[in-house]
């Protein structure tokens, strides 16, 4: 039985290949009909295989003249590099492969009692694998087309080569790209904090001297420790040293005597720049003079359009000189207004009682106050407030009835609760108490541990809870 086999290998813009089985009439009309569209002419090798599946004899190749637009030349040696690339790592791989396999099959033909046939015709090593392997040979005379018209070496193994070293080129150009990319939003993240969400969250604390603005917090230092030199951020019209200490917090070098002021500028610079209508939290100590801040807080506006207001407001304490003049200042009316959540204070020994007797009630969400031997009943209900603590109180007896009564009346109509503790020698006659909100109001139920619900505007219901100690009285109102 003979068979012909034709290898037909068209070149059309470098890419395209054929491979045909055709009989020699088949072969003669085939280049007949093939249409070209140039007067040069390329050699097409064709073999001949003559011989059955168990002696083949290959004959050497004859050569058809046909015309062709294409050439199977690389005029880029960037092209041939790459190319030279692909054949050499085609050639790695069918070693490897052919090594392993021969291994293999001997070892199974051992193990089966098969002894292997050892009279094999000696190897002749192709060119493409002599092109693959570089010997002096071939790097010397074998041209680069043989590369392509040998026909060891398939379509499919081009291919392969070519997609392995662009998938190679891509990921080393990706992550090029993505690296760049980071670093590009490091240096964008550290140089402007981010805005997360509708609202921007800006904490301006003056016992630590630091700003927080959006998670992102600036640490103002005494400029003589500045160990770190080269950075620097501007704040409005100043321009100051930094250390980046990571991505959420910031070093900012400014002079020791002037910490009150940096804190004051830099707050007061992400209001403006973000036009912000409120500050999440402030945090006031004895560290600064306490009169500047809450001028400060009340009168600056910092180019905003708004009135800002404060969400959160904690005082610690002081200087002792001012604390009549601090008294006065925070626990006005003008202060209060500012405060839209949480008024905390812990501010004591002051002489003069705060004047809060004003037509105007205190509208804040939650006060605590930890020094409130100075609240008295008039302060109490003009606190129109959903929580109140006190603590050192010195409220009486009558002064809780006092309460109970306005609130059943529809006073303090937001309260939800209110817990009273008492100061050091005064507590509560739990006796006395009882028996006047027994009298006073119907109580829906008690027991021993004093606990009482009375019914008040609207059909609220409000617990009491009075210990046996009698030093706190607590009120819940569902």
């Amino acid at each position: 039985m003979i068979t012909q086999i034709v290898v037909c290998l068209q070149l059309s813009k470098l890419t395209h290949f054929g491979f045909f089985v055709l009989c020699p009439a088949a072969q003669a009309q085939y280049f007949r009909r093939f249409k070209l569209s140039s007067s040069k002419s390329q050699s097409i090798p064709v073999f001949t295989i003559t011989g059955n599946s168990a002696n083949m004899t290959r004959v050497r190749p004859t050569i058809v003249e046909v015309s062709d637009a294409t050439t199977s030349k690389f005029h880029t040696k960037g092209i041939e590099a790459l190319v030279t690339m692909a054949a050499k790592l085609f050639g790695a791989v069918s070693r490897k492969l052919e090594r392993r396999q021969s291994t293999s099959s001997s070892d199974e033909s051992i193990e089966s009692g098969m002894v292997p046939n050892v009279n094999l015709p000696a190897y002749t090593q192709s060119s493409t694998r002599k092109l693959a392997f570089g010997t002096a040979a071939t790097e010397e005379h074998k041209p680069l087309d043989d590369f392509y018209n040998n026909s060891t070496l398939t379509n499919i193994s081009k291919l392969f080569c070519a997609v392995v070293l662009l998938t190679a080129f891509f990921l080393v150009m990706s992550r090029s790209l993505q690296f760049a990319y980071e670093a590009q939003q490091a240096a964008a993240r550290a140089a402007n904090p981010p805005i997360m969400g509708s609202r921007n969250r800006l904490v301006v604390d003056f016992q630590r001297n630091y700003i927080e603005f959006n998670d992102v917090k600036y640490c103002i230092k005494n400029d003589s420790t500045n160990t770190f030199h080269g950075e620097s951020m501007k704040f409005g019209d100043l321009e100051t040293p930094i250390y980046r200490y990571n991505d959420r917090v910031t070093h900012v070098f400014w002079r020791n005597d002037q910490l009150l002021e940096a804190v004051m500028i830099i707050a007061g610079h992400f209001i403006k720049t973000f036009n912000l209508t409120s500050i999440f939290q402030v945090l006031v100590s004895d560290n600064h003079p306490v009169i500047q801040i809450i001028d400060w807080i009340q009168i600056q506006n910092f180019g905003s359009t708004d009135d800002v207001k404060i969400d959160n407001f904690t005082l610690i304490d002081c200087q002792p000189e001012e604390k009549n003049e601090v008294a006065k200042r925070l626990y006005s009316d003008e202060f209060l207004q500012k405060i839209t959540n949480n008024f905390t204070c812990h501010l004591q020994g002051f002489q003069v009682a705060p004047a809060l007797l004003t037509s105007k009630s205190i509208d804040v969400n939650i006060i605590k106050i930890f020094y409130s031997y100075w609240v008295d009943l008039n302060h109490l209900i003009k606190m129109n407030c959903s929580s109140i603590t006190l603590h050192s109180s010195t409220l009486s007896q009558a002064d809780l009835i006092g309460f109970l009564k306005a609130w059943e009346g529809g006073n303090n109509s937001k309260l939800m609760f209110l817990s009273i503790h008492f100061g050091e020698g005064f507590e509560l006659d739990v006796g006395g108490i009882v028996h006047r909100l027994a009298h006073e109001f119907k109580l829906i139920d008690g027991n021993e541990e004093n606990t009482f619900e009375i019914k008040g505007n609207d059909d609220l219901i409000a617990e009491i809870a009075i210990p046996e100690d009698g030093r706190s009285f607590k009120l819940f109102i569902a």
